[in-house]
């Protein structure tokens, strides 16, 4: 599939907006609950043109390409609870990432602590 520039950067900004960080709102219990996520994006590009005398073949047209992509990672943080009138911020815990982050500060202390030695 061939996508120009132009199609290209216009189908990255539709997809990555601040927007993302929110999902629909929903109402439960008699309140109305926002979730929030944190959105981390970022993509690139390239082209190349070579003029007729670089061409692979002589008196060949000259060869033009254009190569990109992008990609996006959303982590829930909580949600918004609204409730008559008053509305609230409920973290979202999440206990992969906080037991792998407190592996790595283990790992990294014992190693600290044999070194010393």
């Amino acid at each position: 599939m061939e996508v120009d520039a132009q199609s290209f950067f216009r189908q990255f900004a539709d997809s990555i907006h601040a927007g993302r960080g929110f999902g629909p709102p929903y109402e439960a219990g008699g309140c109305t609950v926002i979730p929030v996520a944190y959105v981390l994006g970022g993509g690139g590009g390239g082209s190349e043109s070579r003029p007729p005398q670089e061409a692979p073949l002589a008196g060949s047209s000259p060869r033009i390409g254009f190569g990109a992509g992008w990609g996006y990672v959303c982590w829930p943080m909580g949600a918004y609870v609204v409730r008559e009138g008053d509305a609230r911020w409920v973290p979202a815990v999440d206990t992969a990432t906080i037991v792998l982050v407190g592996a790595f500060v283990l790992r990294s202390l014992a190693r600290a602590a044999l070194r010393r030695r």
